[in-house]
């Protein structure tokens, strides 16, 4: 769940209804936390953590069509890591894998080399069959962060056909 702020597009109700969606997400009641959620985006409908939260909630309860509304909407007002990643998470979830990789794309744009998303990045490239994007991607991540061993060995393993040379180079290194 993505954490409260200052907004000032929150009311002393949505405030409320925050509390309550917090507290029922902690309990691990969903479908409470849901119906809280929503009361707090009626109530303050310019609240981009309570359309994000609402909205990977309903991912969780694969609801995807009425998550992607929400995700969109929490994007269209504040366009931050977050939101930006958990909106194309639901799209791959959905399984909307081109919209998923242009959203993601979008992160590496505004924050090149970012680890986590070339490694999603990869690993969708990878199960669609198209071995050399995924292992671009896993290069990058591995060039980005050279201490992240899932990285350099998601890059090994996808150059292994390609470049066995370049396999052996990258493991001799990150196992030195």
């Amino acid at each position: 769940m993505a954490p409260s702020d200052k907004s000032p597009s929150k009311t002393p109700a949505s405030d409320t209804f925050w509390k309550k969606a917090v507290e029922a997400t902690q309990a691990g009641d969903h479908k409470s936390a849901v119906t809280w959620f929503r009361k707090c985006v009626e109530e303050a409908p310019s609240y981009p953590l309570a359309a994000l939260n609402l909205g990977i909630l309903l991912t969780h309860e694969k609801n995807f069509s009425e998550a992607i509304s929400y995700l969109e909407k929490a994007v269209q007002l504040k366009p931050d890591l977050n939101s930006v990643t958990a909106l194309a998470n639901a799209l791959l979830k959905s399984g909307n894998l081109d919209g998923a990789v242009s959203y993601l794309k979008n992160i590496i744009k505004s924050i090149p080399g970012h680890v986590p998303t070339l490694l999603q990045l990869g690993e969708i490239k990878e199960q669609a069959g198209d071995r050399k994007s995924a292992r671009e991607f896993y290069r990058q991540a591995t060039k980005s962060d050279d201490n992240n061993l899932s990285a350099a060995t998601k890059y090994a393993i996808a150059s292994w056909d390609d470049d066995p040379a370049e396999t052996a180079a990258v493991l001799d290194h990150h196992l030195e």
